[in-house]
């Protein structure tokens, strides 16, 4: 059946795995996660499911009812990454 249980964030761009680093321990070099490689891990307090989608640019799923904390944190990554 069909569910909304997950959400999806883009994270694309030259600071992407800066960006998924801040809150996810998996090392993202393109050796050990290469395109197409998709993991169960944390970020931050959240379980996800990332999937990198190219060099730069990664899926984070995660269940709606941390989708808000992990918006948020994404976010302020990004904000950080950029400065």
């Amino acid at each position: 059946g069909i569910s909304h249980r997950n959400v999806a964030f883009s994270v694309t761009g030259p600071a992407a795995a800066v960006t998924v680093n801040s809150g996810c321990p998996q090392d993202l070099s393109l050796d050990a996660f290469p395109v197409g490689a998709a993991s169960r891990t944390i970020l931050g307090k959240a379980e996800i499911v990332l999937l990198r989608t190219a060099a730069d640019a990664f899926r984070v799923e995660c269940w709606r009812s941390f989708s808000d904390y992990v918006f948020t944190l994404l976010s302020e990554a990004a904000s950080d990454a950029a400065n």
